[in-house]
């Protein structure tokens, strides 16, 4: 139960520097004197008021309402020496400005009860946030032990304090248990170290919340239910943002502001599990990275009704206003998204092209499903490099994006189905060689191949291609290429359509085409369309070129538009089954003999 007393006349002049008084003692006699009140660590004398002269604790002792109602320390209050402070229930200590509770070497026990809370506050009645400085912890404390108690109207930004209550780097055994504390400057509790125990706790009336290191966040709750009460709290906020030991982060009501790149890497090989509701906002340029610098791994397990939520900051920002999720080298097999939205994402910077980049992972490292991309610079989803297929991939949405998928050739294999696109303009083939066989999934939107697209595979390994309706849209000088004499490859394309990134073209030659090579192995076009192209390169003579093919190609009633030079080139060399194709302009190589 809190109590709000108020102070008689005579004990709140020692704060002003005098400790002339006239004071009721424990023993129920009178004193008189005068003394200097002011100066940091004053310990008590012979004959001293214990209610007026708190300062340094060099051994054990006892706070408790038997001994004063209120004590009103002139200095800061320090515990010294391996010395436990106890302040025991109803205990009240009313602090001047400027002034804190610092455990230092020793060890504080503030052990209140649901009908009498311990209470740290300002002497001021009517005093705002930051009065005081608060109660700090240092890297030295032995222990730190608040149940039942009641801090309130710190936070002042001097001596160290980052909130009513400060943990420093070192601090040992910390808990904070069935406590109140409200009316903070800065945060209400500020931790560089994971907590002991932390349960039960209400924090009120702050703009920040909890202030902590990334790998503070996972020693302050399991399962569902926060361990804490938010009432009138903006945001909780995560300073320096390394997680090197595996954890679980549950929701705890707040979005956490992240002020720094979040990093999931260590020796220890962490991995950090993200629950459902969890909501991280990043401020502008900072980067999500998962094993970039070393091992580390990443589990979503957010749902469709409540997500894990990445996004900025300023919840009005624009594409690009931060970095992304970053899956670098040393990402952990395993790492997996479910429930997962990213927005605002896709800055030019920290390694992202996009709200999600899959860097050098290596194959089935990461999973996708149910995750939305939406809001992205560059891309929603890019996968930079050739060994990074996905291990899965299901019910993925990309919205308010000029690009939804920006992929390495050789992972659009592992883009199982189609993506939900709104509001989407393309998808993009960055790098451009297929050397595994592999089945690409129809997307509704058109691919921008911007590399030459080669299908290559390895001697007694042919590669092959598999593609059923899309449409691929190739660059100036660009083309498709099939089956290098040492790299057997093969391509079977039903209803695809070929053309140029000018898709407004009538002339012709915007693009090379379609080259089969020698070692071509079994090949089919069905149904497919060739327009614009027939621009002289890479070998082309045609829309379709074939050399030394013999007869692994067989062309299907094929549909060509605007394309320069001739529809199919056929060399002395190659036996193609054609059929379906009147109309079409198909050019023999000229003296290939009997």
């Amino acid at each position: 139960m809190l109590r709000n007393r108020v102070l008689p006349l005579a004990l709140l002049l020692p704060l002003a520097g005098v400790v002339a008084t006239t004071t009721a003692c424990p023993d129920g006699g009178e004193g008189e004197g005068e003394g200097e009140g002011e100066g940091e660590g004053e310990g008590e004398g012979e004959g001293e008021d214990p209610c007026t002269t708190l300062g340094e604790v060099a051994s054990d002792r006892v706070l408790s309402p038997d001994e004063c109602d209120v004590y009103l320390p002139p200095a800061d209050v320090n515990v010294l020496g391996g010395a436990t402070l106890r302040l025991s229930p109803g205990t009240e200590i009313r602090f001047a400005d400027g002034r804190a509770l610092r455990v230092r070497d020793g060890a504080l026990s503030s052990l209140g009860s649901p009908d009498d809370q311990v209470i740290l506050r300002s002497v001021d009645d009517n005093a705002g946030p930051g009065s005081w400085i608060g109660v700090i912890a240092t890297g030295e404390s032995t222990e730190t032990s608040l149940t039942q108690t009641t801090v309130r109207d710190a936070g002042a930004d001097a001596g160290g304090g980052g909130g009513c209550i400060t943990i420093e780097d070192g601090a040992n055994d910390v808990s904070i248990v069935d406590s109140d504390i409200f009316n903070c400057d800065l945060a209400g509790v500020r931790s560089d170290v994971p907590f002991t125990l932390m349960t039960g706790t209400a924090i009120s009336d702050t703009t920040v919340g909890l202030a902590v290191r990334a790998d503070v966040v996972g020693s302050l709750g399991e399962g569902v239910n926060s361990p804490f009460t938010f009432n009138n709290v903006v945001r909780n906020e995560i300073t320096d943002a390394i997680v090197s030991q595996t954890a679980s982060w549950p929701d705890h009501g707040l979005p956490w502001h992240v002020d720094a790149d979040l990093r999931i890497e260590g020796a220890d090989s962490p991995v950090l599990t993200l629950r459902e509701g969890v909501d991280l906002r990043f401020t502008p340029d900072r980067t999500f990275h998962v094993g970039a610098n070393g091992d580390g791994g990443l589990i979503v397990l957010g749902n469709e009704t409540n997500p894990v939520r990445l996004s900025a900051i300023d919840q009005d920002a624009g594409a690009g206003e931060w970095v992304g999720l970053v899956f670098g080298s040393g990402t952990l097999s395993g790492s997996s998204l479910s429930g997962l939205l990213i927005e605002a994402g896709g800055a030019d910077n920290g390694g992202g092209e996009g709200c999600l980049t899959v860097q050098d992972t290596g194959p089935d490292h990461v999973s996708l499903s149910g995750v939305v991309l939406d809001g992205c610079a560059q891309a929603g989803l890019s996968i930079t490099d050739a060994d990074a297929q996905l291990a899965g991939f299901a019910d993925v949405s990309i919205s308010n994006s000029t690009t939804g998928l920006a992929l390495d050739a050789n992972v659009v294999g592992s883009i199982a189905e189609a993506v939900t696109t709104t509001n989407v303009t393309n998808h993009r083939i960055t790098a451009a060689t297929v050397f595994e066989s592999a089945t690409w999934a129809t997307q509704t939107l058109p691919w921008i191949v911007e590399a030459n697209l080669e299908v290559a595979g390895e001697a007694g390994s042919p590669a092959t291609l598999t593609m059923t309706g899309g449409e691929f849209r190739f660059n100036d000088s660009r083309g498709l290429r099939v089956g290098f004499s040492s790299q057997p490859a093969g391509l079977i394309a039903t209803g695809t359509v070929f053309g140029s990134t000018d898709v407004a073209s009538t002339a012709g030659g915007d693009w090379v085409g379609i080259v089969f090579l020698s070692g071509t192995v079994t090949s089919s076009l069905t149904g497919v369309t060739v327009k614009q192209a027939g621009q002289e390169n890479l070998g082309s003579e045609a829309a379709i070129t074939l050399f030394e093919t013999g007869g692994a190609v067989t062309i299907t009633n094929p549909v060509f538009a605007n394309n320069d030079r001739g529809d199919i080139f056929v060399d002395c060399d190659s036996q193609p089954t054609i059929t379906g194709a009147g109309g079409a302009t198909i050019l023999n190589e000229p003296n290939c003999g009997p």
